[in-house]
C-alpha cells in the first residue's frame, strides 16, 4: 500500500533535481578552487617578480658602489703615483736638488739660505732637513738658522705662512728670518760661532701663480753677483744649488753655467786658467730668448759675461787660495726648455 501510494513521477523529478544541484555544487567548488589556485599562482608570480626586481635593483646599486669605490681607489693611486713621480730624483730636477741638499745639511749645526724663496716650497724642504721635527726639543736646533729672501711681498708672506703651519709661529720666529729684499747683495746670517752656512739655494725666473710675476724676474747681473757672495760664504762641504730656466732667460742660464764652471776651473792646470775659459766662452741670446730689440739682447749678453768674469775674479781673490769646487749640471736630454739644475760643492 505504501509503495502504491508513492508518486513515482514526483520522486523521479526530485531525484533528478537533487542530482542536478549536487552536480552544480561540485562544479562551483571546482571552479572556486581553480580560481583560488590561479590567484595563488599569480600572487606567487608577483612575489617572485618583486624579488627579482629587488635583487636586480640591489645588484645595480652594488655595481654602482663598486664602481665608485674602484674610481676612488684609482684616483687615490694616481695621486700617489703622481706624488712619487714628482719626488723622484730620477725624474725631476727639484727632487734631485732636495736629495742633494740632504747630503750636506747637519741638523742643529748648519744654517742655510733660500735666496729666492718664492712660494716657500724649497724653504719648507730645507727646514724639514735642517730642523728637528715639530715637538722635539728646540735645543736640537739652537744653532741652526734659515734665511728666506724674495723681492716680492706676496712671496715672503706665503713662505712665512707655509713654515708657520708646519713648525709653529714661535719656532719660526726663533729660527727663521724671512726677508723682503733682493738676493744681491746676499745678506750674511746672524749666526752663532758654532754654525756655518752649508747650503745656498736659488730657484731663478719668476714667481709662479702671480699675474704680474713675469714683470718681476731674476736677471743675470744680480744673480751672478749674489752667487759670488754665496761662494765666499759657504763652508767646506757645503753646496750652492741653482735651478735655471733657459726658456725664461737663456742668457741668465748661460751666465750661471759659466760662473759655476769658472769655480771648477779655479784649480785647473790648463793654460790661461779660468780667465781663458771665460774669455773663450760666448754668451749668446739663443733661439729661446724673446726680446724685441736686438741691440738690447746683445748688450745684455755682453753685460752678463762681464759680470760673470768679475764675479769669478772676486771669489778667486777674496776666497781661500786652496778652495776647490766640484760642479755638476743636471739637465734632461732632448728637452732644451726644461729647467736645469747646476750645483757647486766646495771640496776644500
Amino acid at each position: 500500500e505504501i509503495h502504491s501510494s508513492i508518486d513515482h513521477d514526483k520522486v523521479n523529478f526530485l531525484l533528478k533535481k537533487s542530482l542536478a544541484l549536487a552536480s552544480s555544487s561540485l562544479s562551483s567548488r571546482e571552479t572556486i578552487d581553480s580560481i583560488s589556485e590561479t590567484s595563488k599562482n599569480r600572487s606567487n608570480a608577483n612575489v617572485i617578480n618583486f624579488q627579482c626586481n629587488k635583487n636586480s635593483s640591489s645588484t645595480i646599486d652594488d655595481n654602482k658602489n663598486r664602481d665608485s669605490t674602484a674610481n676612488s681607489r684609482s684616483n687615490s693611486f694616481q695621486n700617489i703615483q703622481r706624488q712619487q713621480y714628482l719626488t723622484n730624483p730620477c725624474v725631476t730636477g727639484t727632487a734631485m736638488a732636495h736629495s742633494l741638499w740632504s747630503t750636506v745639511l747637519q741638523p742643529g749645526l748648519d744654517s742655510a739660505i733660500d735666496a729666492t724663496c718664492g712660494n716657500g716650497k724649497d724653504s719648507l724642504a730645507i727646514a724639514k732637513l735642517l730642523f728637528a721635527p715639530p715637538g722635539d726639543d728646540d735645543k736640537k736646533c739652537v744653532a741652526s738658522k734659515l734665511i728666506c729672501i724674495d723681492v716680492q711681498q706676496s712671496a715672503t708672506s706665503s713662505t712665512k705662512t707655509l713654515l708657520e703651519d708646519e713648525f709653529g709661529t714661535s719656532f719660526v720666529r726663533s729660527h727663521v728670518d724671512v726677508l723682503h729684499a733682493s738676493h744681491d747683495p746676499l745678506p750674511y746670517p746672524d749666526i752663532t760661532a758654532t754654525s756655518n752656512v752649508a747650503l745656498v739655494v736659488y730657484n731663478l725666473g719668476y714667481l709662479p701663480g702671480c699675474s704680474s710675476s713675469k714683470d718681476i724676474c731674476t736677471r743675470a747681473p744680480t744673480t751672478i753677483s749674489s752667487l759670488a757672495d754665496a761662494a765666499l760664504l759657504i763652508r767646506i762641504g757645503g753646496l750652492i744649488s741653482v735651478m735655471t730656466y733657459p726658456g725664461t732667460d737663456y742668457v741668465e742660464a748661460q751666465s750661471v753655467r759659466m760662473f759655476m764652471e769658472g769655480l771648477a776651473m779655479l784649480t785647473t792646470n790648463e793654460p790661461g786658467g779660468w780667465e781663458s775659459y771665460i774669455d773663450n766662452t760666448v754668451i749668446a741670446s739663443g733661439a729661446f730668448y724673446d726680446v724685441e730689440n736686438t741691440n738690447d739682447i746683445e748688450a745684455y749678453c755682453v753685460q752678463a759675461k762681464e759680470c760673470t768674469k768679475d764675479a769669478v775674479r772676486l771669489v778667486h781673490q777674496e776666497g781661500s787660495v786652496q778652495q776647490t769646487w766640484r760642479v755638476f749640471e743636471h739637465s734632461p736630454l732632448g728637452r732644451p726648455l726644461s729647467p736645469v739644475l747646476i750645483t757647486a760643492y766646495r771640496v776644500k
